[in-house]
C-alpha cells in the first residue's frame, strides 16, 4: 500500500495504524515513512543525483524486506508529482495499492 497527500494529512499515522493492525494479526509486514529516505544532504549533490539515491534508499529497504519475507509494505510518501508517485512505486519493485489522503481546507487536528 502507498499512502499519500499532502504534509500533515496523516500518512504517517495512518501508516503505524495500520502496522499495528498486521502485527497483532501476525502478518509479515513492513512500514516505513519514505520522506525520511529523502532526508539528507551531500554538499554540491546534483539534484538528479539526490533523487537516485532517494529511490535507492526505496528500493533497499523494501527489497531487504522482501528477502525477510515481508508480503506487505505500507508505505507513506508526499510525491511531488506523478512522476515522484511512479519512481516511488517502481523502485518499491511490488505492487502497490495507492490511498490518497485527502484533508478539507482548514482542517486541524
Amino acid at each position: 500500500m502507498l499512502i499519500t497527500g499532502a504534509y500533515g494529512s496523516g500518512k504517517s499515522t495512518l501508516a503505524a495504524e495500520i502496522a499495528d493492525l498486521l502485527a497483532e494479526r501476525r502478518v509479515a509486514y513492513g512500514a516505513v515513512d519514505v520522506d525520511w529516505l529523502t532526508w539528507f544532504d551531500v554538499p554540491g549533490l546534483e539534484p538528479d543525483a539526490s533523487r537516485r539515491v532517494y529511490l535507492d534508499n526505496v528500493a533497499n529497504v523494501t527489497r531487504s524486506d522482501r528477502d525477510a519475507g515481508v508480503r506487505h509494505v505500507v508505505l507513506a510518501v508526499a510525491p511531488r508529482d506523478r512522476a515522484d508517485l511512479d519512481a516511488v512505486r517502481e523502485a518499491a519493485g511490488m505492487p502497490l495499492q495507492i490511498v490518497r489522503l485527502a484533508v478539507p481546507l482548514g482542517w486541524t487536528r
